[in-house]
């Protein structure tokens, strides 16, 4: 087994609007490995988009735990996970 790069365990986000709660992600369970290529498939409004998201430190799930490049993104603050995206997330490749 690879080093993980991405671990979650029990994530789940809610968005509140108003009165309604809508369960985007509910308990979610993932491991990808490093070198490891996935892909995310489902129809619309399952939860893809929240779940890269939260992965890329975007968004903040509201339950479970969370751990991308051994690092708890989840519970840094906002200055902190400003600059964890900076190096970490759409970082341009130079040659």
């Amino acid at each position: 087994m690879g080093k993980s790069v991405v671990d979650i365990r029990g994530l789940s986000k809610v968005f509140q609007r108003d009165s309604f709660s809508v369960a985007a992600l509910e308990t979610i369970d993932l491991v990808v490995e490093e070198g490891e290529f996935l892909c995310l498939m489902g129809p619309s409004g399952s939860g893809k988009t929240t779940l890269l998201n939260i992965i890329a430190g975007i968004d903040r799930p509201t339950g479970g735990q969370l751990r991308v490049l051994d690092e708890d993104v989840a519970t840094l603050s906002e200055d902190r996970l400003a600059a964890w995206r900076n190096v970490h997330v759409g970082r341009p490749t130079v040659p």
